[in-house]
């Protein structure tokens, strides 16, 4: 409620997986007397993904964009209005090697008050990711045709749209990745003439992390594409920390595009720099008394590492930005390391056992290192196969009970097979595992083909095995042999 006035709002996110297809919707209104983030505003996004095998799935999805932020008192964000399509292919080669192609055609629109674009755009879209331990790639070519909407509609003929994007990243020794930004458009997309026009954009990036000491970041963008600055606006991106335990040095920084009341544009460059004293550290060290430092790494960039709750008994800790946790004055024993499951993200587990030991000794620090990572998925159906023969099971009605057991070497996991014959292990952590499936206390009665199966289950994978069930057919042998038996008193 607002002004006196009672507004609405509400949204929806549904994602349900039947078989081999899943479906995802998300809907999003906001009525003109909304007191909120958003107002007259609404947002419909659908689509549909269909797994063909582990590696391929394709699939389809619509958006429609009608956002209305609320103005800030200084800052007006105008989000221009979208709408648009994509099919799509994806294949998975393996685990570090993914391809994308896609035919997708859109519309957006500048709701500026002096528009700088609105166009109709159609094109086709092949994208490349490679995630390696040393070197990441992601690779984005598109070719189509655009129609610059802006201009009057007798000079307003599609013409050619060209774009490539490269983005690589280099970890030159454990503690430095360095990275690259490169894009070339060709479009009249953003001209007023609808007049050709190269557009190069550029950047670089640095992340620097020494552990608590000392951890650094950076990132250069020269430009911006103007349907970009909409949504980003950082052109430069510092943050430094030196932590010398009592000292703590910072300095933050950047240069930022930001749009106002006056209709102009502020790009403005700005540091800060900060210290701080910790008061009432220690003067004296307790020989007596020991410490665990960690740090929870991600082995995806997408994993997040801040925020995750760490327990130590009754200690918590919840990690820093670079995913660092402490834990002092220890005395010396053997402690057990956990994590909150619920403030790791969804389908994401350490890669390693946890509870993780630790065994602390006086006057002295133990360094522990959790790395997290993307789970997979391992889906089954069991296929009951009748025998007509006289003497065996009517296996449709009279099912037996199926149980389903994964192992690792450390770890396992145990599942019944449901009323509609499939089976599922979700949010498991990617390694080498072994499928064993047994019918207990009437192993003798009933056959199972691949009763014992081994896979290797990456990260995001999803990988689907069937079983096949059937009765033991039992044989009796008859001889053409004649036997007489006698008795001889």
């Amino acid at each position: 409620m607002g002004n006196g006035k009672v507004g609405y709002g509400g949204f929806n996110r549904l994602i349900f997986r039947v078989g081999r297809l899943q479906v995802n919707s998300n809907f999003m209104y906001a009525g003109k007397d909304f007191y909120g983030f958003f107002n007259n505003s609404w947002l419909a996004v659908n689509g549909f993904t269909y797994y063909l095998s582990r590696k391929i799935n394709i699939g389809f999805s619509n958006n429609v964009t009608r956002l209305n932020p609320s103005y800030d008192v200084t800052v007006i964000n105008k989000s221009p209005y979208s709408s648009g399509n994509i099919a799509f292919l994806n294949y998975e080669y393996n685990t570090k090697n993914r391809f994308t192609l896609s035919y997708n055609n859109q519309e957006r629109e500048d709701r500026g008050t002096v528009k700088t674009f609105h166009y109709k755009e159609t094109f086709g879209r092949l994208s490349y990711n490679l995630n390696a331990p040393k070197f990441t790639l992601w690779f984005n070519s598109q070719y189509g045709t655009a129609q610059n909407l802006l201009v009057k509609s007798d000079s307003s003929v599609n013409r050619q749209s060209i774009s490539n994007t490269i983005q690589p990243q280099f970890r030159v020794v454990p503690w430095l990745w360095l990275g690259g930004y490169f894009e070339y458009q060709r479009t009249s997309k953003f001209s007023d003439n609808n007049r050709l026009t190269d557009f190069y954009f550029y950047g670089g990036s640095a992340r620097i992390n020494m552990g608590k000491k000392f951890n650094a970041n950076f990132m250069y963008r020269n430009s911006y594409a103007p349907d970009e600055l909409v949504e980003r606006r950082s052109y430069l991106d510092l943050g430094v920390t030196l932590d010398l335990d009592r000292h703590i040095f910072s300095i933050q920084g950047g240069r930022t595009f930001i749009p106002n009341y006056d209709n102009t544009d502020q790009n403005s460059l700005f540091f800060v720099a900060k210290y701080t004293l910790r008061i009432g550290v220690p003067v004296a060290k307790n020989r007596n008394l020991g410490s665990i430092r960690g740090q929870v790494l991600g082995l995806s960039e997408d994993i997040k590492r801040n925020g995750v709750l760490v327990r130590l008994g009754e200690r918590k800790f919840l990690t820093d930005p670079s995913g660092n946790f402490y834990f002092n004055n220890l005395l010396p024993d053997k402690y057990y390391v956990t994590m909150e499951r619920s403030t790791m993200g969804v389908g994401v587990v350490a890669n390693t056992k946890i509870p993780m030991e630790v065994i602390v000794r006086a006057d002295s620090t133990q360094q522990v290192t959790i790395p997290l990572t993307k789970t997979g998925e391992i889906k089954g159906k069991i296929d009951f196969v009748a025998i007509e023969q006289i003497g065996t099971v009517d296996i449709h009605k009279n099912k037996p009970l199926v149980l389903v057991k994964m192992v690792n070497g450390t770890e396992s996991y145990i599942t019944q097979v449901n009323k509609n014959d499939e089976f599922s292990f979700k949010e498991i952590k990617p390694d080498k595992w072994k499928i064993t499936a047994w019918i207990p206390g009437k192993q003798e009665q009933f056959e199972i083909s691949n009763s014992e199966e081994a896979m290797v289950l990456g990260a995001n994978q999803v990988k689907e095995i069937q079983l096949v069930i059937k009765p033991i057919v039992r044989k009796i042998n008859f001889s053409q042999k004649t036997y007489n038996l006698s008795s001889k008193k």
